[in-house]
């Protein structure tokens, strides 16, 4: 994954009402008016729009419905009890690598849809294309600035190579721009083991968060404070 763009994981923010749940770290761009957001052989190409014309959710499912491609296969649709609409079908197109049947979304409510075509290179990441869309809703992100997931940490080799999930974190003041503070560890390390330099790594914060998500709601938190794990979420040391 190229450093030229931010790293993003969790819940983030589509727009001012959209956001999507993010269960891989992905990274992303703009191009040609869509959010992009990819990793290894998945992306997500994602337009949001208003109902600027007040039509009904059932109408403007029925105007992609009918303008989609004749091609497309196993159609899905999907009312939630949230109030949204979710329409998709599966699609397969010439290429000149391996996609698989790419997955084109839309979900619906009252005040506008978001739009996602979803490629990726192996099956059985269907299962988590469709997870993906249907965490399209209006839930508030996890992070209101996600810039953080892309700033650099500490983190004991426990977590980023034995990914044995953080117990420990302490978020130290810090004046270099891409410096977190943060510090991560498993909670197993020995003083003699973290005094070894080559026991602690250098990596973006977005790493730490995908093999320990609990992280993520504290991550804003004020430099010289320290979380500890309780059962499955954190609290202060």
């Amino acid at each position: 994954m190229s450093s030229a763009f931010p790293y993003l994981i969790g819940r983030i923010g589509l727009t001012d009402r959209w956001s999507i749940q993010l269960s891989h770290v992905h990274k992303q761009r703009m191009e040609d008016g869509a959010m992009v957001l990819w990793r290894p052989r998945f992306t997500i190409w994602l337009n949001a729009w208003t109902n600027d014309q007040q039509q009904s959710v059932e109408a403007r499912k029925q105007h992609f419905a009918k303008s989609a491609d004749p091609n497309k296969y196993d159609e899905r649709e999907q009312q939630t009890d949230d109030g949204r609409l979710i329409y998709s079908y599966r699609l397969r197109e010439e290429a000149n690598d391996e996609r698989v049947a790419a997955l084109y979304g839309f979900v619906f409510s009252d005040s506008g849809h978001v739009q996602l075509s979803l490629d990726f290179d192996e099956e059985s990441d269907a299962e988590i294309a469709y997870a993906t869309l249907n965490s399209v809703n209006h839930e508030p992100p996890a992070l209101a600035d996600c810039q953080i997931y892309s700033q650099f940490c500490y983190a004991s080799n426990m977590v980023t190579i034995d990914r044995i999930p953080v117990d420990y974190m302490v978020r130290e003041a810090t004046e270099r721009p891409r410096d977190s503070g943060w510090q991560f560890f498993s909670g197993r390390e020995t003083q003699e083991y973290v005094d070894d330099a080559n026991n602690i790594q250098l990596v973006p914060v977005a790493f730490v968060a995908a093999i320990s998500p609990e992280i993520i709601p504290h991550l804003s938190a004020e430099p010289g404070t320290q979380w500890e794990r309780r059962d499955d979420s954190f609290v202060p040391a």
